[in-house]
């Protein structure tokens, strides 16, 4: 049944859904459909447009998910409630992460005399505590929204602030799963990939120039990374300029400011191109779309950007610096992913969430990658339990294969941290910082010349066998299993692959207790340690695995068979 596609309408009421969940609208007057796909960044959907009047909606339908995405709704959306007995979980979702480092937020409120006040999120979960369902709404609103939802009399009131939701039903242990379900429908997952970076050691652009990138290639090339990305530094113009500010102190890009700076390459972007590819790693451009008045230059900076798809072969692009304030400046900046992605089927984007008013996690979601954080040995405001909290914490609700995540070079800037400080980058193995965010697209946030071999010896304790299973955790259900990461738990996730297979990473924080009995929910005939910077041992009952831990500071890579 879930896999068959419902449109019926009779006596000016539509069913839309599948034979998992259905929706029925009334007042239309007619409907189309068609099957879509996204230009193939979605798995195929049902699309249903309908007319009620002078006004649409569309629904989208994926066979297997128990939700409907409906766009169009232009104000206010209302579902019938049965009884007065909910609980609402309103989930909040924190982008710009230069200022928040709690990701997301969950708040709790019961109906009093069949009613709920009015309260705020991205994400909210109706649970019926009598027959354990949940009504799932998912807002794809982007951060300026304030999307609210509402109940009296029976019915649910979600001011969708003109943007698309998503409703579903589930059991109310699955509603998590739901969210990541249809995220992973509508944006269909690819092999996660490995990329560097070199503003993450603080020098920022003062260091982007040919003979440095070539080292940089070096360096990627023989740990074995997928992709070297330019940052800020390679073009004419300069961001730091405070003269090229509008009245918000909001960079302007003019006239030449995309040119490259011939001064730093002084053969082309096209040397870097072909030293690139005879290492066999792949380029990536940093980028900032000009948002002033509603993405008027938008022409000029797709040209940029197809210039560099075509002449330099770049293939992953990084969009910051960009404002999202309005609807109009949504569909504007839609657009141009839309454009980038007509390059060709092997472009990549990676969406900023780190500073100023953006999509969000929501907002746009068929498109690329997010960048989640910045976070800086220099300013200490990298620790690696805070990086892998906000992970285990964000990948309940959004697959993890959605994020970059970032690992440094711990043997950088030691007097950042205090010397007994035991939760510092610098008392971690390589190997455990790359474990951090193995889960998602892992970013090497350095200037990866400078990492000491010792550090590349340990990572090598892992990466080969993280290559060896990208594509199996890409598309594998990631939850977050054991107890938050806070510097002092054992935490970690498990990778559903399959009903037979999935994979456990373990991690054991600063804790005096060396064992840990996770929960894997099913049970487990099979394991098999792939990777550690440990000794490691387990004992197998049922659906739990009680994994014990030689040492603190301590991970592992579990193949689980079910």
């Amino acid at each position: 049944m879930g896999n068959q596609y419902i449109c019926e309408l009779n006596n000016s009421k539509l069913t839309v859904g599948n034979g998992l969940f259905c929706l029925t609208e009334s007042g239309v007057d007619s409907y189309t459909s068609e099957k879509c796909d996204n230009s193939g960044l979605s798995a195929e959907f049902l699309k249903v447009k309908a007319t009620f009047g002078d006004t649409s909606r569309t629904y989208s339908i994926w066979e297997g998910v128990p939700a409907v995405e409906i766009g169009g709704c232009n104000g206010i959306f209302t579902y019938p409630l049965k009884g007065n007995n909910y609980t609402l979980r309103a989930i909040k979702l924190y982008a710009v992460t230069d200022y928040h480092d709690d990701f997301t937020d969950e708040t709790v409120h019961c109906m009093f005399r069949g009613k709920l006040s009015k309260k705020y999120g991205n994400i909210f979960f109706l649970d019926d505590p009598l027959t354990k369902e949940s009504a799932v709404f998912i807002s794809t609103a982007p951060d300026y929204a304030k999307v609210s939802l509402e109940s009296d009399e029976g019915t649910v009131r979600i001011d969708t602030c003109g943007y698309s939701i998503v409703v579903g039903k589930c059991k109310t242990t699955d509603s998590e799963a739901l969210c990541r379900l249809w995220y992973r429908h509508k944006c269909k997952p690819t092999e996660l990939y490995t990329m560097a970076n070199t503003w993450g050691d603080y020098n920022a652009w003062r260091c982007v120039a040919d003979d440095f990138i070539k080292a940089e290639i070096d360096a990627s090339s023989a740990i074995g990374l997928d992709t070297l990305q330019i940052d800020d530094g390679w073009q004419t113009g300069n961001t730091d300029d405070p003269t090229i500010r509008d009245e918000k102190n909001r960079r302007i890009f003019l006239n030449d400011f995309w040119e490259l700076k011939k001064e730093k390459f002084k053969n082309g972007m096209e040397e870097m191109r072909d030293y690139a590819a005879d290492k066999n790693v792949k380029l990536g451009l940093w980028f900032a779309p000009d948002s002033q008045h509603c993405y008027t230059r938008l022409e000029r900076d797709i040209a940029v950007l197809k210039k560099a798809y075509d002449e330099w072969n770049m293939r992953y692009f990084k969009f910051d610096m960009l404002y999202v304030e309005n609807m109009e400046m949504y569909k504007a900046f839609e657009e141009m992913l839309r454009r980038v992605y007509s390059f060709g089927n092997d472009v990549f984007v990676q969406l900023d969430v780190t500073n100023g008013i953006r999509n969000g996690y929501l907002g746009v979601t068929q498109y690329g990658r997010i960048f989640a954080e910045n976070r800086y040995l220099k300013l200490r405001t990298y620790y690696p339990h805070r990086t892998l909290h906000n992970l285990w914490n964000i990948s309940k609700y959004i697959p993890a294969f959605k994020f970059q995540f970032e690992l440094v070079n711990p043997t950088l800037f030691p007097e950042s941290y205090d010397a007994d400080d035991e939760l510092a980058p610098a008392k971690h193995d390589m190997d455990y910082l790359f474990a951090i965010a193995m889960m998602s697209n892992p970013l090497f946030w350095m200037e990866v010349q400078f990492l000491p071999e010792k550090q590349i010896n340990e990572l090598n304790r892992v990466f080969p066998v993280w290559k060896s299973i990208r594509n199996e955790l890409a598309n594998a259900d990631v939850v977050p299993v054991g107890d938050c990461p806070d510097g002092s738990a054992f935490t970690g996730f498990v990778a559903k692959v399959s009903d037979e297979k999935a994979y456990l990473l373990a991690f054991r924080e600063v804790n005096e207790d060396d064992f840990f009995v996770f929960n894997i929910g099913k049970s487990v005939k099979f394991a098999n340690t792939l990777a550690s910077n440990g000794n490691i041992r387990y004992n197998i009952v049922g659906d739990k695995i009680e994994v014990k831990f030689d040492k603190m500071r301590s991970y592992a890579l579990i193949e689980l068979r079910f």
